[in-house]
Parts: structure tokens; C-alpha cells; sequence
């Protein structure tokens, strides 16, 4: 038996069918159940008995009656395979009998005339033909005048005075009959809907991320046979409309686009804007009248939380360049305020301390690029390589700046930048061991990024001023009661954006034009106070940030690219809880990082 969207099928139960391959039986019951029949309706001269198979009856327009030849043609699997063949052939292969009843037009309650005929394959109705089909020729009499010719299909050969199995087409066709000359009719059956069928795709999501899904509907005939055809109906031939709905706690979520529908269809689209407070399900299912389809589940995944304690991490260590992750693409390195700049290093399993070389204490400046992981630790740049250890870059050697010190890449120039001192530092490892600097006056660093121009954007966080480098120094002082500590920037189309996480007294992310101008503040939603950011590594205009929300820790995603941004959260109510974030950092497997230096814990947050 074939299940819906799939092909899996035995095919000794393939009605007549056992030579035809896997791939044809799928095709054959998916694509050819939309029956359009092409009845040929030859009206003979004269009156005469009836034939086989027809019930006397009277006509109230007149007594007269005519031969009337139905000639269709039922396809093989195999012919019908072809498009040209699919056109000639137009009644579904698993059709066996059929019935055709005459009635006066308009009128469904005088049976004028009944034929029940077989169109198997071994009945003397049919002849095979060439390509394994079969071509069948009914005879019955219809009365002279206007008529109405009512279509039922069966997947069963008719017993001697009733139909038997499982009707699966059914269609009208009107037409006026005479005695002089041929009448030809065409009908369209529809299939008849014995049961539906929902499928989703895909079936989960994270809900700290947009997406839009599909519910495929399937309507079924009693054979469970897919109906593609353009409409479906009930025994009576009676339209059917059948309705999408949604059952979950999530519906304020969510939306669904286009959920009636009288015809087949390939899918109904829902969408989840992003919003939900947890976790949990979605029920999607199909209905029309007295039939109802499964129900179809779509969970959403709510980001969890795993608290990973780390002793070395404290309250004193408030200023991190970033989390960089070397070539397992899974282990994590970031920066701790132990002896002469420590780096803290989790493997997925045990947290590990590797000791800095300076004069000072670390205050910041990490960052991972190819699989190498740059740290500033006391008054030396550092590598880390394999096993993990440090490894000295020669001439770099200058202060680091208190509490701070941020770490970028720049693409453009090859170069690794970071703060040092009061100094902009330009160390390029690629091209050369020699470092240059140049001071730009920043006082206290708290974050620090690159447009796409390779300007360096640094928050001073002392002056409460962003300074941006293009060469030459500018400083941008920012409104009064602004405290501004972190900053990333993204670009749309020719326009750069910079982004500031704000905990003045407001606290709110601020965008900034390319020129310093203020463009928006935008409050958290959820009333958080957002600390550092970093842009998505897969979606140009996406920015993941930390937050916290009385004192809980939590990954908020705002995207950039509608207006104004659309924000989503996810909270870790069930960690620990303090007064300030740190670092974060994605993993390439997907796993994002936060350091929750006060409560000396790095939290995992696996989406």
C-alpha cells in the first residue's frame, strides 16, 4: 500500500498489474487518478430492444430510444507513463467496472435507463491493446430528448444487477439525444473523497527563528489513492470543500495562508513569525463534512540551556573580545581574568585554564579565524595551537588597554586588528611579523567591529563615544544617558548600519547610519538589557545577542533586514542568575556560547 508523498508499495497487490516496476506503480497511482472520460454517445436510427445490461425505462419527453455506444480506454501502467498517452488515456488503470445511469436532465430521482459494465481485463467489453492497455466499448439505451448520463467507476468488475467495491469516480455529462444522427458527449469524473490525509514538511522548527512550513494535503479515494484530478467529491457527486486547521498553544504564533480549498493543491503554507514564549507542538489537520484527516504534529524546539562552571571566570572580568573555536570547530576558547591573562578552554566535556605570558591581567581580545584562535594575554599576542598551548607573535608587544581590548579580522587589508594602550594595533600574520599602531585616544574598550568598507568601529565605554577609523580618527558622542558597551555592523545593499547595545536609561539596541548618525533605538520587547553581539554567520542583516532579564541570561536574534527589526528570545530560567553577561560566540555545528562571568559559568545554548 502506498503511503501519501511516498511510493512504498507491494506490487502483487498492483490491480493487474505485477510486471510493472516500482517507480511506474508510484507514478501510476499518484499521477493518473484524475479521470477525465471521453464518452463517445452513438445514437442509432430506430427503436429495437435494449441491450445487455440495460434497464427498461420511459422517457417524459418521449418513448423513443436509441443505441447508444460508450467507448473508453483504460491505460497501463506503462503507456501511460508517456504525456501524449497520458492525454489519450483518461480513465484511472485501476478502474474495473463502471455504471452509467440515464436520467431525464435535471432530474436525479427517475432512473431512465442503468448499465453495468465490466472493463477488466479479460472482459469481452474490451480488447488489449499494443501498449497494454485496453480499449472498452459499452452499449446501452438512452431515451431520445435531453438527458442527463451520471458516471460512477468502481475498482471491482460489477456483480449481475449491482455494482461492486469501492466507487472511485464519479461525473455527469448532459446532452440532448436524437434518433437521426450521433451525439458525442464528453465527461470529467471527479475522484470520490473517502479520506485525507496531512503531511508536514518540514516537521520542526526553533522558535527563536522565523520559518514557514508546509502542510501537504492529501485527499484519498477508497482505494487510498492520491487525488490530483481538478476537483473531488462525495458519493453523490456533491463538490467538496475541505478546510486546514491548527490546534496548538502556539496560534498566536502562527498564520496560515489560504486554509479552504475545493480542488487539490500542493500544500497550505503556515508561517511562525518567531514570537512563541516555549517549546511545544503544532496539530495541523484537514476536514470536510463528516471526514477528518490525522493529525499531523510539527514540534517547536525551544532552545536549551546547559550551565558549564568555570571558577576561573569572576565578576572582575567584565570586557571580552569575543569566543573563538579552533579546528574541531567544536571546542571553545575564551578569556579569563586569572594570573597574566588566562584563556579558559572547553572541549564539550572539561573545562581547562592555559595561563597567559604578560605583565597584566587579560581584559579582552579573542577572536578564531581558520581554525587559528588569536588572544591578546598581558602585554603579548598569542596563538593557540594544538594540544591546546600558546604560542608568542613576535612584535607585537605593546600595553594592553584596561578593561578591554577588542579583536577583529579585516578581510580587506589581511590584517588582525585590535586595541592596545590608547592605540589601534594592525598586525598582519599573512603578509607580515611586524605590527604597526596608531593611537586614536579610546579610553575603555568595550567592543569593536568592522563594516564592510574595513572601517573599525570601537565603543569607547568611559566617554560613552563610538570612534570609527577609516584612516583617521572620528569620534561620534552619543546622546546623554546613552551607556553604550558592544557593537557589530551589517550592510543593505550600499548602506552600512552600526549597532550598539545601549544600558543607559533606557536600555535598547541603537542603529547608526554610516556616518555615526543615530537612524533608531529599539527597547527589547521582552524588557531585557542586550550586552554583546554577533552578526549570523548564514544570514546577511541577522544579529544574535546576550541579555539579561532579571538576572537570567538569555539569546535574543534580531533581524535587520524588515523595519523595524523583529526580534525573538529565548530566556534561561532555569540558570543561574546574576548582574552581568559576557561573550558570545556561535559554533560552526550551531551551538551558540555565552560567558556568565559574576556567576562563573559558560552557557551552552543548543537550538
Amino acid at each position: 500500500m502506498e503511503s501519501p508523498g511516498g511510493c512504498m508499495l507491494e506490487w502483487s497487490q498492483m490491480r493487474g498489474h505485477p510486471y510493472v516496476t516500482g517507480v511506474e506503480a508510484c507514478f501510476l497511482r499518484q499521477r493518473l487518478l484524475p479521470i477525465i472520460l471521453g464518452a463517445s454517445l452513438l445514437a442509432a436510427c430506430g427503436g429495437g430492444g435494449g441491450p445487455a445490461g440495460s434497464l427498461p425505462a420511459t422517457h417524459p419527453q418521449s418513448a423513443k430510444t436509441g443505441t447508444v455506444n460508450i467507448k473508453l480506454a483504460v491505460p497501463s501502467a506503462r503507456a501511460a507513463k508517456t504525456p501524449k498517452l497520458r492525454r489519450r488515456y483518461t480513465v484511472a488503470s485501476n478502474t474495473l467496472g463502471v455504471q452509467v445511469q440515464v436520467y431525464p436532465s435535471g432530474n436525479r430521482t427517475t432512473v431512465l435507463a442503468t448499465t453495468l459494465a465490466d472493463i477488466s481485463g479479460a472482459s469481452p467489453n474490451c480488447t488489449g491493446t499494443s501498449n497494454g492497455g485496453r480499449n472498452c466499448t459499452i452499449a446501452l439505451n438512452a431515451p431520445a430528448g435531453a438527458d442527463d448520463f451520471v458516471f460512477t467507476t468502481y475498482d471491482q468488475t460489477p456483480g449481475p444487477s449491482a455494482p461492486a467495491g469501492n466507487a472511485i469516480g464519479y461525473g455527469v455529462a448532459s446532452a440532448t439525444v436524437t434518433t437521426g444522427s450521433p451525439t458525442t458527449v464528453n465527461v470529467t469524473l471527479d475522484s470520490i473523497l473517502a479520506s485525507l490525509s496531512v503531511v508536514c514538511t518540514p516537521n520542526a522548527f526553533h522558535t527563536l527563528i522565523p520559518a514557514t512550513f508546509t502542510a501537504n494535503v492529501y485527499a484519498l479515494d477508497a482505494d487510498s489513492d492520491v487525488i490530483i484530478s481538478s476537483g473531488f467529491s462525495d458519493a453523490q457527486g456533491n463538490p467538496l470543500t475541505v478546510t486546514v486547521s491548527l490546534s496548538s498553544s502556539l496560534n498566536s504564533s502562527l498564520s496560515i495562508a489560504s486554509p479552504t480549498f475545493s480542488q487539490p493543491i500542493t500544500g497550505v503554507q503556515i508561517s511562525y513569525n518567531g514570537q512563541a514564549p516555549s517549546g511545544g507542538s503544532i496539530g495541523v489537520s484537514a476536514s470536510t463534512g463528516s471526514i477528518t484527516s490525522n493529525t499531523a504534529t510539527i514540534t517547536a524546539v525551544y532552545p536549551s540551556f546547559t550551565s558549564i562552571a568555570d571558577p576561573n571566570l569572576n565578576v572582575n572580568n567584565i570586557y571580552h573580545g569575543g569566543i573563538g573555536f579552533d579546528s574541531t570547530q567544536a571546542d571553545v576558547f575564551y578569556t579569563t581574568s586569572g594570573g597574566f591573562g588566562a584563556i579558559s578552554y572547553y572541549n564539550g566535556t572539561t573545562v581547562t585554564s592555559l595561563a597567559g605570558t604578560g605583565a597584566a591581567p587579560i581584559r579582552g581580545g579573542l577572536m578564531s579565524s581558520s581554525a587559528t584562535v588569536y588572544v591578546i594575554t598581558g602585554t603579548t599576542a598569542n596563538t593557540v595551537g594544538a594540544g591546546p598551548v600558546l604560542t608568542a607573535v613576535a612584535n607585537t608587544n605593546l600595553a594592553p588597554i584596561p578593561n578591554g581590548g577588542g579583536m577583529v579580522l579585516n578581510g580587506l587589508a589581511q590584517s588582525l586588528e585590535y586595541m592596545s594602550g590608547t592605540n589601534l594595533v594592525f598586525y598582519q600574520p599573512f603578509i607580515s611579523t611586524a605590527a604597526s599602531s596608531q593611537p586614536i585616544g579610546v579610553n575603555t574598550v568595550g567592543g569593536m567591529a568592522l563594516d564592510s568598507n574595513g572601517n573599525a568601529w570601537i565603543v569607547d565605554t568611559a566617554f560613552d563615544d563610538i570612534h570609527e577609523f577609516n584612516g583617521s580618527n572620528q569620534t561620534f558622542p552619543l546622546a546623554p544617558g546613552m551607556q553604550t558597551f558592544d557593537v557589530t555592523t551589517t550592510t543593505l545593499g550600499p548602506s552600512v548600519s552600526v549597532w550598539l547595545t545601549d544600558h543607559g536609561t533606557t536600555p535598547e539596541i541603537v542603529q547608526l547610519n554610516g556616518s555615526g548618525g543615530i537612524v533608531g533605538t529599539y527597547p527589547l520587547p521582552n524588557g531585557g538589557t542586550p550586552w554583546y553581539m554577533m552578526n549570523d554567520t548564514a544570514q546577511a542583516g541577522v544579529i544574535w545577542f546576550d541579555y539579561l532579564l532579571n538576572g537570567q541570561i538569555g539569546l535574543g536574534r534580531m533581524d535587520t533586514n524588515v523595519s523595524p527589526p523583529a526580534f525573538t528570545f529565548a530566556t534561561d530560567t532555569a540558570g543561574p542568575v546574576g548582574t552581568q553577561a559576557g561573550a558570545i560566540g556561535s559554533s560552526p555545528n550551531g551551538d551558540m556560547y555565552m560567558v556568565f562571568d559574576g556567576q562563573s559559568t559558560l552557557v551552552q545554548v543548543q537550538q
